[in-house]
């Protein structure tokens, strides 16, 4: 069988036929069009999960924060970040009140406090406001470095303090973005590998639908060509829905999937139908 081209993966979102020439994929092509697949359902749950780090890291979400900072530059002692935790030197007060804030020094924040509250605790950096009822909490292993004393010479500069707090904050909110996308592509892909597995199973069960004639052998399910023509079929589907989630950010991520499913189960059911049609006429 010659085997099908790329044009023929385009072509299979609308064509029964190239999506029966698709079965003759290379495997190395079926695997690059199942990740590619996995990536593009994947691609507007990233975006939200990066939106929502960017709206977490405004500096306008912490009204106040600066004078927070200022206040632990000039007396909460000396410190460092090293090894992912926090080192204090010297004596130091623990709480310290600034401008509506409540610093802990040394502290961590327990529960949600009627104030806003910054805290550097031995393991974490944690900053919260109540009025946006948003903890945001970070382990120290990205600010490796940061000590007390470039906080001090930040403080002296109100520019230079803003944007190391934008850095603070950017870094915090998007500490956990490579491990949280790893996993989020990671559980759609065998969320899709599932999904693709019993259509491709349900695809290949059409040559057991059809009596064989007397003096002809039953023909014999191919899942792994099904598989085939299931992942050409169904990419289609899944780059729409990629890129309707980029274009709609507010769509929910159950409904992304939902919509991928149908599309996708009711493309490869029109394949079954006349992959069944096909082998009636035959038979």
């Amino acid at each position: 069988m010659k085997r099908a081209g790329l044009s023929a993966i385009g072509k299979s979102w609308l064509s029964n036929r190239a999506a029966e020439e698709c079965a003759s994929l290379p495997w190395l092509v079926v695997a690059v069009l199942a990740l590619a697949s996995t990536l593009a359902i994947a691609l507007p749950f990233g975006a939200g999960r990066w939106r929502e780090a960017r709206e977490f890291a405004d500096p306008g979400r912490y009204p106040g924060l600066g004078s927070a900072f200022v206040a632990l530059a000039r007396e909460g002692g000396d410190w460092k970040i090293e090894n992912g935790a926090l080192e204090r030197g010297g004596v130091a007060p623990a709480l310290l009140e600034a401008s509506g804030w409540t610093v802990l020094a040394g502290g961590s924040i327990e529960g949600a406090p009627s104030t806003a509250t910054l805290a550097i605790a031995p393991d974490s950096l944690s900053i919260y406001h109540p009025r946006n009822d948003w903890l945001l909490r970070s382990a120290w292993t990205p600010f490796e470095g940061f000590d007390s004393g470039a906080l001090r010479d930040a403080a002296s500069d109100r520019l230079r303090l803003a944007a190391l707090i934008e850095g603070l904050l950017w870094t915090a909110a998007a500490a956990r973005l490579p491990s949280d996308l790893s996993v989020m592509v990671l559980l759609l892909a065998v969320q899709y590998l599932f999904f693709t597995g019993v259509l491709a199973l349900f695809l290949s069960l059409a040559a057991l639908r059809v009596k064989p004639a007397a003096d002809a052998p039953r023909a014999k399910p191919a899942p792994l060509k099904a598989f085939k023509v299931v992942a050409a079929v169904v990419s289609g589907p899944a780059f729409l829905v990629g890129l309707a989630g980029l274009l709609f950010p507010s769509a929910s991520a159950a409904l992304l999937w939902l919509a991928f499913s149908l599309l996708a189960g009711a493309r490869v059911v029109m394949v079954y139908a006349v992959r069944y049609r096909t082998a009636a006429a035959a038979s």
